[in-house]
């Protein structure tokens, strides 16, 4: 049977807002290479600054061990994963620029039908599954060049799960299957190897996986977290009819302290690109402010390697 979209987001409300699950699922592996692991946050179309702020890693002549990410930042990091140079970085620039809100998430008439007809998202998941498919050069997470991890939330346990295996489309739209939004993504044995079942968007219990970065220990973790700027958004306030923006909140609020505790019981150096405000970005759904977010990312990067490179 269907869950509504209201079902969904209250599914999610119990996983963020109850005490902790399970605790997360994922392994545990010796890093090669570098040492250095890049965490990308959830932050939909905030994810083009997170494109921004790879360039700049890409010119400092950063080079990932492990990209490991969540919702949007778990697409872009299989992404890079496959070119981690200046050419994949504008590569994937180029991609977002397409992107449109219709693209993504369709149209409102659209979103309104699925909602009278009880639809399990708001939106269908059709216009990701194609920029996805279309682009990413390797069908299987295990197959990228960079290792790459993708963060999910296994929604009847509320267990973060990373995947380092699996049907790379597959994990991704269900990283991204915001509640309410996007329907929940059956995952089978062979599509999910590491928990199989029925995900959700990895936010809605880590939407930043820095704890899971730190436990590979790493030398050196880069967090380029978007999240925290979907509050400066126009639309992220009480009451908001946003679906993005109110997931958003609800999962913020319930990790606010979870990555700073995990930074403080490590010796492991990790440097933060945290993103301001964006000038007249009406919400997290927006897609038509990429290149200002695109530059506004890379900008703060920069700002930052200038001071610890």
């Amino acid at each position: 049977m269907a869950v509504s979209p209201f079902g969904a987001l209250v599914a999610a409300a119990r996983v963020t807002v109850t005490q902790r699950s399970a605790e997360p699922i994922f392994e545990r592996e010796l890093l090669a290479g570098s040492g250095e692991v890049v965490v990308l946050s959830g932050g939909a179309a905030l994810g083009s600054a997170q494109v921004g702020m790879l360039e700049a890693l890409a010119a400092a002549g950063v080079k990932p061990a492990l990209l490991l990410g969540t919702s949007a930042g778990a697409i872009n990091a299989s992404f890079f994963a496959s070119d981690p140079t200046l050419r994949g970085v504008r590569n994937l620039a180029d991609i977002w620029m397409e992107l449109t809100t219709r693209k993504v998430f369709g149209t409102t008439t659209h979103r309104a039908a699925n909602l009278l007809r009880g639809r399990s998202g708001l939106s269908s998941p059709q216009g990701l599954r194609e920029v996805i498919a279309e682009n990413l050069p390797y069908y299987r997470i295990e197959d990228a060049p960079t290792p790459v991890g993708v963060v999910t939330t296994h929604l009847r346990t509320g267990t973060a799960v990373l995947h380092r295996s699996g049907s790379a489309v597959e994990i991704l739209l269900a990283s991204a299957a915001i509640p309410g939004v996007f329907p929940p993504v059956r995952l089978s044995p062979m599509s999910a190897p590491t928990r199989p079942g029925t995900h959700v968007d990895g936010g809605v219990r880590c939407m930043v996986p820095v704890e899971m970065a730190l436990a590979q220990r790493p030398k050196r973790v880069w967090v380029l977290d978007v999240a925290s700027a979907v509050k400066a958004t126009r639309s992220y306030h009480p009451g908001s009819l946003d679906p993005v923006a109110t997931g958003f909140a609800m999962a913020l609020a319930a990790q606010a302290d979870a990555t700073e505790e995990a930074e403080h019981d490590t010796h492991v150096r990790v440097i933060n690109l945290p993103m301001g405000a964006v000038r007249r970005l009406r919400s997290a759904m927006d897609f038509s402010r990429g290149k200002a977010l695109y530059d506004a990312g890379r900008d703060e990067a920069e700002r930052v390697l200038a001071s610890v490179l």
